[in-house]
């Protein structure tokens, strides 16, 4: 008996622990609410956005030429060799053209002679002059007193007489012109730099017999190839759909793998004609390059900023869910629950993107881990600012 009251107060109570606990799982399933989980937000506010392009520049010098003498002649020495940097107007080679000094000494003597036959024909014609002066102004006082026929000989001798000083005036300008044009051809001799460069090409040797490059249907050889690369073009073809986008002055940036440099610059000139068989247009960036650091040839990545619009909303790509070629941000509001926003999109780049509808600004968006947000989710807000140095979780 005392058995079976035992039982009976044992399955008793078990019926109460069992209900009990029964009882607190219902409560909990029914009426707690559901933890806020912890999102970082950040304001929608207005700034400034740019758009990127990025192209391949190849660099060439800024200027280069390919040097030839004006006259024929024998190279009597050549001073530079390739790699050399030469300076502005620095001897790069000297010629010998058989004769000419020769020529220079007969016309410089031919110019003395013609001043001296200058000197003896301008004092007979001053004498010849007078005379017929006198003659004439005789037969003006006394008439039939010098016969007609003297006075007409001592005019024509005159008239002879200037005419020969004339002539031999002519004659030394003629050979004074001479003078100067073999001297100017003296100076040709020496061969000058236009600027200062490097020497790139070296085309012949001491003693080699060069044509002079200006002689008509001659195919002369050059002395030397100079390029000046203290100062580089990056060239660089952009796209025919962006050519309304590029014009001097826009802001680039420089990439130079080759020497590990980058280099904050603007878009110098475009060619304003796209060519027709590459369907581009050429565009070009002066580089300064004092320590020959950059080699024409080498390569460069050119970002160059072909759009900017400022005063608009923007926000960052960690902020914007693209799904189906749609864009979406979750916004918290006062109540701390998510809503589901479509918006519509502008100008972007790496950084950040131009809002141009479906928010305002001041408004709460989920910054970052937007797989776990659900709308109409209620969600603990962490602000954060992307300039201050906080992340999202």
């Amino acid at each position: 008996m005392a058995i079976l009251v035992i039982l009976i107060v044992a399955s008793a109570v078990a019926w109460k622990v069992m209900g009990a606990g029964s009882t607190s799982s219902n409560e909990r399933a029914q009426g707690a609410p559901a933890a806020s989980i912890p999102v970082a937000v950040m304001k929608v506010a207005r700034g400034e956005v740019a758009r990127y392009e990025v192209f391949e520049g190849e660099f060439l010098p800024f200027q280069q030429v390919e040097l030839h003498p004006e006259i024929a002649g024998f190279l009597t020495a050549i001073s530079v060799d390739e790699g050399d940097r030469v300076k502005d107007k620095q001897v790069l080679a000297t010629l010998d053209v058989p004769g000419l000094d020769e020529d220079i000494a007969r016309s410089r003597a031919q110019a003395e002679h013609d001043a001296h036959v200058i000197a003896t024909a301008e004092a007979t014609f001053e004498q010849n002059h007078q005379t017929y002066l006198r003659l004439f102004g005789v037969s003006q006082q006394q008439a039939h007193l010098i016969a007609e026929q003297d006075i007409d000989a001592a005019k024509a001798l005159d008239l002879s007489s200037q005419g020969t000083w004339k002539a031999a005036v002519s004659q030394e300008a003629a050979s004074k012109a001479e003078t100067a044009k073999l001297l100017i051809f003296k100076q040709c001799c020496t061969i000058t730099a236009p600027f200062a460069g490097i020497v790139t090409r070296r085309y012949v040797d001491t003693g080699a017999l060069v044509e002079g490059g200006v002689a008509a249907g001659v195919q002369a050889t050059p002395l030397i190839q100079l390029s000046q690369e203290d100062l580089l073009r990056l060239s660089f073809p952009v796209t025919e759909s962006l050519v309304a986008l590029i014009h001097a002055g826009l802001p680039a940036h420089l990439h130079v793998d080759a020497v590990h440099d980058d280099i904050q610059t603007s878009v110098t000139r475009v060619r304003s004609k796209v060519d027709e068989a590459t369907r581009t247009m050429e565009v070009q960036i002066d580089v300064p390059n004092p320590l020959l650091l950059i080699t024409p040839g080498m390569y460069a990545s050119v970002q160059v900023c072909v759009d900017r619009h400022v005063d608009v909303l923007i926000l960052p790509h960690e902020a914007i869910r693209r799904r189906a070629g749609t864009h979406l941000v979750y916004v918290v509001g006062a109540d701390d629950q998510v809503q589901e926003r479509p918006i519509t999109i502008g100008i972007e780049n790496p950084e950040s993107i131009e809002v141009l509808s479906g928010v305002t600004a001041g408004e709460l968006v989920v910054y970052g881990n937007l797989d776990i947000i659900q709308p109409g989710q209620r969600v603990d807000p962490k602000p954060v600012s992307l300039t201050g140095g906080a992340h999202a979780p």
